[in-house]
């Protein structure tokens, strides 16, 4: 992974180059960033840019041997332990027994949570964890020669699934042989054992713009800019949603909505009930992705309401409807109100609740919520 790959993050980026460059790497690193920001591939990129041969004051070459191994996670110094659940019945839960798994992973879903990882071994309903006997694995292979005479360095990601056992890796963090780095990747930073935290130095990843989504769906992966607009704003900052959302995202979403809402506003039932026999028809992820794009637009129009601020960072057709929602002048309980609504309905369909009914008491619900609001139509 090249730290150009990375999406954003270009202040922390230049801060770990010029850490290498000045030899004052410290020797446990936590990489703390919120689910979709980028922690493991930044760790990754990192990772490629200390053991390559012939890296530049702006990143890896990306040719040499070293980065080629890093790239296919295959350097013999290079060490991992994630969540595990235990692959058989009385046998370790250990990192090893998942270590092809997870490099599929990497390389399939690097900026996939926790969650996903979980769902990719199958893990069903079974809680993850990182055991008493993987930090003892740890502490052995740290424990043990490089095999290219650099860098040893092992990437722990998610610390927050360490049990009181984790305590053990304490003096490994405090004294470790020579040329070993052990970095850590965490997205709750309260949730990690307070005696490993104190002995971390923290990076703190950036939450991702929408322009930066945006910008990144459009060259990279060729997404329309309005529709990379519309998919950036839904994401909430996380890319792998993003990414997600992106293979799932068919229309211009704002007519939509747009339609929606005023046959809400002007408590128009025919049109109300032609719109909801419209959109049953789109399916499960659709109107997930179509509505979680309506709740941001909420949650835009409530952020410039009490800030007075203008909407920014936003394509010009979102910018005028978000002004719009923001003259109906709904108060912050209504909002939230709102909100909450979207959520219920987002995870009802989830669950294979009948499309239509689902979609036509939201409606009714919007109609109860705003009725006493002088209403404009939106378009």
């Amino acid at each position: 992974m090249l730290f150009e790959k990375i999406v954003g993050q270009q202040a922390l980026k230049q801060e770990l180059i010029q850490l290498q460059q000045k030899d004052k790497i410290p020797h446990a690193l936590l990489f703390l960033a919120k689910a979709g920001t980028g922690g493991l591939p930044l760790a990754l990129a990192f990772v490629q840019y200390l053991f390559c041969e012939k890296k530049t004051a702006e990143d890896a070459c990306g040719t040499c041997p070293s980065c080629i191994q890093v790239q296919k996670l295959e350097h013999p110094d290079l060490h991992f332990s994630f969540p595990t659940v235990p692959s058989k019945p009385g046998e370790k839960n250990l990192s090893e027994h998942y270590l092809s798994d997870f490099k599929d992973f990497c390389k399939s879903m690097p900026y996939g949570s926790s969650f996903d990882w979980l769902q990719y071994i199958q893990a069903e309903n079974k809680k993850g964890n990182i055991s008493a006997d993987e930090t003892r694995q740890i502490i052995q292979s740290l424990s043990l020669k490089s095999y290219q005479g650099g860098y040893k360095i092992h990437i722990l990601w998610r610390p927050e699934y360490l049990g009181k056992e984790g305590n053990v890796l304490l003096k490994l963090i405090e004294e470790p042989p020579a040329k070993t780095l052990l970095i850590l990747v965490a997205e709750e930073r309260d949730q990690i054992l307070p005696t490993i935290l104190s002995r971390l130095q923290v990076f703190q990843l950036k939450p991702l713009s929408i322009d930066t989504i945006q910008a990144t769906l459009s060259k990279d992966f060729a997404v329309e800019p309005k529709l990379a607009g519309q998919i950036a704003l839904a994401s909430e900052g996380n890319f792998n949603l993003a990414l997600q959302l992106k293979d799932n995202w068919h229309n211009d979403s704002l007519p939509i909505i747009t339609q929606w809402l005023n046959a809400v506003y002007s408590n128009n039932g025919l049109a109300i009930l032609d719109w909801v026999d419209a959109q049953a028809t789109l399916g499960i992820e659709a109107l997930r992705n179509l509505f979680q794009y309506t709740q941001q637009l909420f949650a835009v129009a409530m952020r410039c309401s009490i800030t007075q601020q203008e909407p920014t960072h936003l394509t010009a057709e979102d910018a005028q409807f978000v002004k719009k929602l923001i003259a109906i002048k709904l108060d912050i309980k209504s909002y939230q109100t709102i909100h909450q609504a979207i959520t219920a309905f987002v995870y009802q369909i989830s669950r294979n609740t009948h499309l239509k009914s689902s979609l036509l008491k939201l409606s009714i619900q919007m109609q109860y919520w705003i009725k006493n609001n002088k209403i404009e139509q939106l378009a």
